[in-house]
């Protein structure tokens, strides 16, 4: 019984998209109410550095440690630990930044717009905490293996846009720094069968290895949470981080980068070309994208439900287009505080969030 009570509930499954969504709802209205009182407040300082900082590079940290404790459970017990059952949503989360990426270029060029061509890799991520949520309101016709096949899908686009934030928005870049997080990740992984919480004494170092390295330190969370092995480490770490990382560092996050400058948005017309460009590049770029790689690699002999029909497919391209989280970090390191820039953006990410869900949700519940 003591057990029991010392054991943390699960997390259920809609309570990040929930607290997500409360973050961002927060933003808005006390952006739009106050747009100067907000940014003060992101921008007083908080141990040494800004508070919108503090949480870009510190809090999130806790959020891609779940993320990278997630992968490794996949690898470990799920959809991973047979690498041919996972070539296809891997296929996926390759075609649908690829589709992403490609659309969002050549709208660049051919508009001659340089914030569409230095953005191509905002609309790339998933958020995993949107698309689990979505899932449930999708209604019980959806495949059972539907989760574990987007969930593997929304964290591989995930870290493969951070692997892409980290080499594109590496400034200056210290190589000694980079070999020391090299050789950190090394031992993180080495470690983690014979010392299985060795991977978590190394985070620390880790992140500020890669902060010295002029890269994403946020990486370290992810990292991490893909060397700690789930069978091995405590079950309790686990739930711990998951509930960190939706009570806390979605939310904060959220709250953080989510507000909306309507100032710069009104009477600017050049704004909205790209937020135009963005919602269409992340609705069409996804569900095409996704459905072509699946569709190839199912076809190339990679194995998949036979219930994953083209509706299904479908359905599931356009819950990827939901998210905002790493889209946003994405956004703020390359165009940092030219708010001209990051407005249309962030009012693109959240209409792509709405028409994507709200048309993902009524695709799937019509499945057969």
């Amino acid at each position: 019984m003591a057990h029991r009570r010392l054991q943390l509930r699960e997390v259920p499954t809609v309570l990040p998209a929930l607290t997500l969504s409360a973050g961002c709802l927060v933003a808005i209205v006390w952006s739009l109410l106050s747009w100067s009182n907000y940014r003060a407040v992101l921008n007083g300082r908080l141990f040494h550095t800004s508070t919108s900082s503090f949480i870009a590079d510190g809090v999130l940290t806790v959020l891609f440690l779940a993320i990278g404790m997630e992968l490794s459970s996949e690898r470990e017990s799920g959809l991973l630990r047979d690498l041919r059952h996972a070539v296809a949503p891997l296929s996926g989360a390759l075609g649908g930044m690829a589709g992403t990426a490609a659309l969002t270029l050549i709208a660049g060029f051919a508009l001659s717009s340089s914030v569409l061509t230095r953005a191509w890799g905002v609309p790339m991520a998933t958020d995993v905490a949107f698309v689990v949520g979505a899932l449930a309101l999708a209604g019980p016709r959806i495949p059972r293996e539907l989760r574990t096949f987007l969930l593997t899908l929304a964290i591989a686009d995930d870290v493969g846009s951070l692997a892409a934030l980290g080499i594109i928005g590496t400034s200056h870049a210290h190589l000694t720094s980079l070999v020391g997080a090299a050789l950190l990740t090394c031992a993180s992984w080495l470690s983690r069968r014979r010392l299985p919480l060795m991977p978590l004494l190394l985070l620390v170092p880790l992140w500020l290895s890669l902060s010295q390295a002029g890269t994403e330190p946020a990486l370290a969370g992810v990292i991490t949470g893909a060397c700690l092995s789930p069978s091995l480490a405590s079950p309790h770490l686990e739930r711990l981080v998951q509930w960190g990382s939706s009570l806390l560092a979605l939310p904060l996050f959220a709250l953080s980068a989510c507000g909306l400058n309507w100032h710069a948005l009104q009477g600017n017309a050049p704004s909205v070309e790209p937020m135009v460009i963005i919602i269409l590049v992340r609705l069409l770029g996804k569900a095409l994208g996704i459905y072509a790689a699946v569709s190839l690699a199912r076809a190339l002999g990679a194995p998949l439900s036979p219930a994953f029909t083209r509706r299904i497919l479908l359905g599931a391209g356009l819950l990827c287009a939901m998210g905002f989280t790493v889209p946003l970090l994405f956004a703020r390191v390359i165009f940092g505080l030219n708010e001209s820039a990051i407005a249309p953006i962030t009012a693109a990410l959240f209409a792509a969030t709405i028409l994507g869900g709200g048309a993902g949700i009524w695709v799937l519940r019509r499945h057969r």
